[in-house]
C-alpha cells in the first residue's frame, strides 16, 4: 500500500504526457503552472510539458521517499532480530 502514491503519480504523469503528445490542439494542464513557471505564460504546450514534469518529479520524490522508508524499516527489523 505504501507504493500506491508513487505508482498513481507516475501513472498520471505518463497519461498527461501521452495525452499532450497526441499532436492535437488540446493539452492537459494544471491551472497554476504559469504561476509556478512564469516562462510558460501564453505557451499552452510548455504548460503541458511542465504539468507532466511536475507530476513526474513529485512521483520520483515519493519513490525515493518510499525507498528510504523501506531501508529504515529493514534496518530496524534486522536490529530487532
Amino acid at each position: 500500500m505504501r507504493w500506491l502514491t508513487p505508482v498513481v503519480l507516475l501513472g498520471a504523469s505518463a497519461v498527461v504526457f501521452w495525452m499532450n503528445s497526441q499532436g492535437e490542439q488540446q493539452v492537459l494542464v494544471f491551472s497554476f503552472i504559469p504561476r509556478l513557471f512564469p516562462s510558460t505564460e501564453g505557451d499552452i504546450f510548455a504548460q503541458g510539458r511542465a504539468s507532466a514534469g511536475l507530476l513526474a518529479g513529485i512521483g520520483l520524490l515519493s519513490v525515493f521517499w518510499q525507498l528510504s522508508v523501506s531501508r529504515r524499516l529493514a534496518a530496524r527489523d534486522s536490529e530487532l532480530e
